[in-house]
């Protein structure tokens, strides 16, 4: 399959990148780590202003009626930047599934809003209940077993939580959830609503793999031990071509995971778990490879490392883990196996070009 972003995705998420460049990063990040739950974001009306909330939310809500590969390389970016916001579950998860699955009354309060900015959506499918943002969503999409139910502040209660990363404000919530807040029960509605979770947050974590890949290249480059740079020894090197190319494998599978759940391909569901599952083993190398090539600093707090060390290890459970995406993939795999005339890697869409 040939695959290519055209030119009006890539200059969006080129200004978004700059925009990012400006008002994030790891000053941003530590300020809202040291804020934990008391953080009032200034990010948000900018991203907001940028048109990130509205991309997916169709045009006759006030959106620009685009899809998941519209935002695939903004989710990177996000992911480069280390954005603290629940940018998957409102810019992705919530205009999908209410505008797909919920009513028009539900369809005309929340669309325009989250377009707008106006509405910050989040999204609980860890069956603890765990949830980012909960304490602040307006409005929380709830995957409970098969069914996805749409819960608003006056039917949840929180327990605020602390994470590995405290700039993603975590809160177990407790959900009234009944007929009122049904959106479907639909199993094949549900499983879409994961790979589209799934999809973006591979995404995202490409982005943080990233992000640390440099980092890390940057020190060993500028750091001289024995006479030459660190980035000099062979065994480095070695290590950090590791690290690129899994990020590259995980960047190129989070894309097609993208154009798949998008178009709703028949291997939608494999392609976004292998997404997962490579991305979060890509921000697991990088990770582990910057962490133990900066040396000493980089197990101190002033450094920057951490601050995308445990962004990615938070998101690595995100919508599902590396075994779980694994054993789902294996799964998968096996069924197209004893399925005579299925083919084996579930890829239906060879020749295409976008």
């Amino acid at each position: 399959m040939r695959f290519s972003f055209s030119d009006d995705q890539t200059e969006y998420a080129a200004f978004l990148a700059d925009l990012l460049g400006t008002v994030a990063g790891p000053g941003y990040l530590r300020a809202a780590w040291s804020a934990g739950h008391a953080y009032e974001s200034t990010l948000w009306p900018k991203l907001a202003e940028s048109g990130l909330f509205g991309v997916c939310v169709p045009e006759e809500e006030g959106g620009a009626g685009g899809t998941l590969v519209d935002l695939a390389l903004c989710l990177e970016a996000c992911g480069y930047h280390g954005v603290p916001e629940p940018v998957v579950e409102t810019a992705v998860l919530a205009p999908h599934v209410i505008g797909e699955f919920g009513s028009e009354a539900e369809r005309k309060k929340w669309l325009r809003a989250i377009a707008e900015g106006e509405a910050v959506a989040s999204a609980s499918f860890d069956p603890s209940g765990i949830t980012p943002d909960g304490t602040r969503a307006d409005v929380v999409v709830v995957k409970s077993g098969e069914e996805l139910h749409l819960v608003t502040p006056d039917r949840a209660s929180w327990q605020p939580l602390d994470g590995v990363d405290l700039s993603r404000r975590l809160a177990r919530g407790t959900f009234a959830a009944g007929e009122a807040t049904l959106l479907t029960a639909d199993p094949a509605a549900a499983a879409r609503a994961s790979g589209l979770g799934a999809a973006a947050t591979a995404c995202v974590l490409v982005g943080v793999a990233q992000r640390l890949a440099d980092m890390t290249r940057e020190y060993v480059i500028e750091r001289r031990q024995f006479g030459r740079a660190l980035g000099t020894f062979q065994i480095l090197k070695h290590r950090l071509a590791n690290v690129a190319i899994q990020t590259e494998a995980a960047r190129s599978l989070a894309w097609y995971a993208c154009y798949a759940v998008a178009h709703r391909a028949a291997d939608a569901p494999l392609a976004a778990a292998r997404a997962k599952a490579a991305a979060n083993r890509a921000s697991e190398l990088a990770g582990s490879a910057a962490l133990q090539l900066h040396g000493g600093i980089g197990f101190t707090w002033e450094h920057d490392l951490h601050l995308w060390l445990q962004r990615g290890k938070a998101l690595e459970g995100a919508f599902g883990s590396t075994l779980e995406h694994r054993t789902a993939v294996g799964g998968m795999v096996i069924e197209q196996l004893a399925s005579p005339g299925a083919p084996v890697h579930g890829i239906e869409h060879a020749g295409t070009t976008r």
